[in-house]
C-alpha cells in the first residue's frame, strides 16, 4: 500500500546523505543545539541561565520523544514551540532522575 505522499525529489534524486540531512532527526537534533548555544551566549550577556540548566539542556539533546511531540503540537499548534517545550521538559526529567 502507497498510502503516504513521497516527493520524486526525495525518491527519484536524494542521495543517502541529503535524505539523513533533511531527516527529521537532523533538523531537530540542530534546533536543540542551537537552542543550547543561545543559551550559553544569553549566560554570557548576563541572563540569569545557570550552567547546571545548560548541562540538562544538553544531557538532554538526542532525547527526541516524538509521540510526546504530536500530542503537544495539538496543544500549540506551532512546531518550532513543541520541539522547544519538549526539550526543556526531556532536561527536566534528566535532572529529576539524577538526583
Amino acid at each position: 500500500m502507497k498510502d503516504i505522499y513521497e516527493s520524486p525529489l526525495n525518491s527519484r534524486y536524494s542521495s543517502k546523505e541529503m535524505k539523513a540531512i533533511f531527516s527529521p532527526d537532523h533538523k531537530f537534533k540542530t534546533w536543540r543545539q542551537l537552542w543550547i548555544y543561545l543559551a550559553s551566549c544569553e549566560k554570557e550577556l548576563g541572563l540569569n541561565i545557570t550552567d547546571e540548566q545548560i548541562a540538562e539542556l544538553e544531557a538532554s539533546k538526542d532525547d527526541i520523544n516524538y509521540d510526546v511531540a504530536a500530542r503537544e503540537e495539538k496543544l500549540v499548534r506551532h512546531d518550532v514551540m513543541r520541539m522547544y517545550m519538549l526539550m526543556v521538559s526531556s532536561a527536566r526529567r534528566q535532572r529529576v532522575s539524577s538526583t
